[in-house]
């Protein structure tokens, strides 16, 4: 799935959910330069801190241009199905507003790239300059706290710093003390005849920097004299003028600009609302519901059906609960007064309480309590083509679905759907409302019709004008205000527990060669790199606690056929008759339309290659255990076909090939169907390569503190 600025915020609950939900996400990133030169030659056998100071130039000063990850969510049957994310990284950031200019303005960000990477990616066929049009904004964590120290700063009163220039060579000791002399006399002035405010009338100067030079004067001057009042520029630039300071004010404008940060950096975090997720960090304040629920509003229901999700898998029923509770006993235990389900001998909570319809509609809404025709219609949603959903359909007739309609359309005296009884319009208490509602909209409480201002009759007696607005309009109206106000509500709260969820449990990150990655990684959107590797280490296993390599997993499968590269252990590996089953829905995945190089398809690759290799070397260690293998005999049967051996005069007999055995006849010794459950963690198979990256041919170190 290509993830750009115009589908971000509708594919990020899922991405967020598919990282929950993944027990492994393989991430790969391609970048703009992967060579120093200046470092290259300087060390001939450089040690791992020099290795590490040589990567950390190269990660510093290239960039991220794209990002892959793949999430792996294992089954209880031993099968596997992934879900491939892919987006371009920009340094550059679109803004809209002035406020948008002024954050962007605070950050300093380059774009560097090495000539030699720029013929490669062409030769490939990728476009680098797509990183200025349709991409997914980041901001670091360290961008982040850059711009909320700009912010503070912003908020002092005004910027008193001195023009560091010297005023008598200069010459503005003149222009110093008339600024001095004013603001004095202005001070010694009985209060009853001052007035409000001080003016202070600039020198005409056609220099910009001189124009500066004197403001600051008036500033600084202020700030020791007259400290509790502010200043401001005034007349086009040519006067200052020096106020009460208005506390109020100053209070909207701190809001102001906390409003405005807090915008912007929900606005520009972007991609590393992803890695945040990853690493079990905090996102969930970061992420403005509205763009969510927005963008969602196309595909009506789509929305609640994230919410639903998420509380399902966060929150699954017991099997007895599961099994034990019908439709029929849902329904039969639906109150149509509190619209929640509670046994029969159960008091109602709302017509005790005098919870009103609002309160009662929201509480459901807020609680998960879905109504039965909701449950009814919610296994059969379905996906249709690659990413279109069906639609919630809520019955009007509902009293759940639409708590202010009542239970009859106009102008119908039909029995409501789905055995949801109608309610009677003199109900007491909690529905005094409802009553007043349905009386006024479909005249049943009077028969005389009562005159509008305008002189106009309304209608009486279960008529309705089609050209007037009626009650059932304003109850649609209000449930549509109610229900979206209380939708991004529901967005709101699911993010917190999908972020709750994700610091207790944590993906285990998968990738190949991957040392580069991280480094970028960290550098691009969490902070500057620190200066040791044993630093570096220390915090990237804070952030990643559990890191596999496909790399080195290759190398323990086999030591020289493991360094191939990642497009050929694929291609070896992927082959649908090798354990384990892995698929894909048709959007999130690529089979073989992928192109090596792009980062959402070579993370794709890796997690393949992952589950291939871990799966064989775990049958492998399971039959070294159980002594049912000749394990040095099968590989020679994989590396050595009969017509090589007939060839070079060895009898193929000694490494089991039959008697009958027909040259050319093709043998896949990978074909193994016995299963080997779920992989662990801890398993025999990721000893010596648990936690370790390669840093150079044959170096590799432990990422952690030792």
């Amino acid at each position: 799935m290509e993830v750009s600025s115009e589908n971000f915020w509708r594919q990020l609950p899922k991405i967020l959910l598919s990282i929950a939900k993944s027990r492994y996400v393989a991430i790969d990133v391609e970048m703009t330069g992967i060579m120093d030169k200046g470092s290259e030659n300087r060390h001939d056998n450089p040690t791992n801190q020099q290795t590490y100071e040589s990567a950390k130039n190269i990660a510093s000063k290239f960039n991220v241009f794209e990002l892959g990850i793949t999430c792996v969510e294992e089954s209880s049957d031993g099968t596997y199905k992934t879900e491939t994310y892919s987006f371009t990284v920009s340094p550059y950031l679109h803004t809209e507003t002035r406020a948008d200019e002024t954050f962007v303005k605070g950050l300093d960000r380059s774009l560097s790239v090495s000539y030699n990477t720029l013929k490669f990616l062409r030769s490939e066929g990728i476009r680098l300059e797509k990183i200025y049009e349709d991409c997914v904004p980041y901001l670091s964590r360290e961008e982040a706290r850059l711009a909320t120290r700009q912010m503070e700063r912003r908020q002092e009163p005004w910027d008193a710093r001195d023009h560091g220039y010297n005023e008598h060579d200069e010459g503005l000791t003149t222009f110093s003390i008339y600024v001095h002399n004013t603001i004095v006399n202005w001070l010694y002035t009985d209060p009853w005849m001052r007035t409000a405010e001080i003016k202070l009338f600039l020198p005409n100067s056609e220099s910009k920097k001189r124009m500066r030079v004197y403001e600051q004067i008036v500033r600084r001057k202020a700030r020791e004299l007259v400290p509790r009042m502010s200043c401001r520029l005034w007349n086009y630039g040519t006067t200052v003028t020096i106020s009460q300071r208005d506390d109020g004010q100053e209070a909207e404008r701190r809001e102001s600009l906390e409003n405005d940060l807090n915008a912007s950096l929900s606005k520009y975090t972007g991609i590393r609302l992803i890695i945040e997720a990853l690493v079990g960090g905090k996102f969930a304040d970061l992420i403005n519901p509205d763009l969510i629920v927005e963008a969602m509003s196309g595909w009506p229901g789509e929305a609640q059906a994230f919410c639903h999700e998420v509380h399902d898998y966060l929150h699954p029923a017991s099997p007895e609960h599961s099994e034990g509770s019908s439709e029929g006993e849902v329904g039969d235990r639906y109150c149509h007064l509190c619209w929640t389900d509670h046994d029969s001998g159960t008091g109602c909570s709302s017509t005790s309480s005098g919870q009103n319809v609002e309160v009662a509609f929201q509480t459901n809404v807020a609680t998960r309590d879905k109504c039965p025709c909701m449950k009814k219609r919610g296994s059969s949603r379905r996906r249709v083509g690659d990413e279109e959903r069906t639609p919630w359909v809520y019955d009007v007739h509902c009293e759940r679905c639409y708590p202010d309609l009542g239970s009859v359309q106009p102008g119908t005296d039909s029995s409501p759907l789905h055995n949801v009884r109608s309610q009677t319009t003199d109900t007491q208490g909690a529905h005094s409302a409802l009553s007043e509602s349905s009386s006024s909209s479909w005249g049943a409480a009077d028969d005389e019709g009562e005159e509008d201002d305008t002189g106009t009759r309304n209608t009486t007696a279960g008529t309705s004008s089609w050209y007037e607005t009626t009650g059932w309009d304003n109850s649609c109206q209000d449930l549509e205000e109610l229900s979206t106000e209380t939708l991004k509500n529901e967005v709101a709260d699911t993010l917190k527990e999908l972020e709750a969820f994700g610091r207790r449990s944590e993906p285990i990150i998968i990738g190949h060669n991957q040392f580069m990655d991280l480094l970028f990684l960290y550098n691009t959107f969490i902070d500057n790199l620190p200066d040791t590797l044993d630093e570096f280490r220390a915090k990237i296993h804070n952030l990643f606690p559990s890191i596999i390599d496909t790399k080195l997993l290759a190398i323990k499968d086999d030591t020289i056929e493991g360094e191939d590269p990642l497009m050929d252990l694929y291609n070896r590996f992927d082959d649908n008759r090798t354990q384990p089953s892995i698929h894909w829905d048709a959007a999130y995945g690529y089979g073989r339309r992928g192109t090596a190089h792009h980062a959402g398809f070579d993370s794709h690759m890796t997690a393949v290659v992952f589950l291939r290799i871990a799966h064989k070397l775990a049958r492998e260690e399971s039959a070294r255990l159980g002594g049912r293998g000749a394990l040095y005999e099968s590989k020679m049967k994989r590396l050595y076909d009969r017509e090589w051996l007939s060839a070079v005069g060895y009898d193929s007999r000694f490494l089991g090939y039959p008697q009958d055995f027909h040259i050319g006849t093709r043998v896949d010794h990978n074909i193994q169907e016995e299963h080997v459950g779920l992989l662990s963690w801890r398993m025999k198979i990721f000893d010596g390569i648990r936690n370790r990256v390669r840093i150079a041919p044959r170096k590799t170190v432990h990422i952690g503190r030792d």
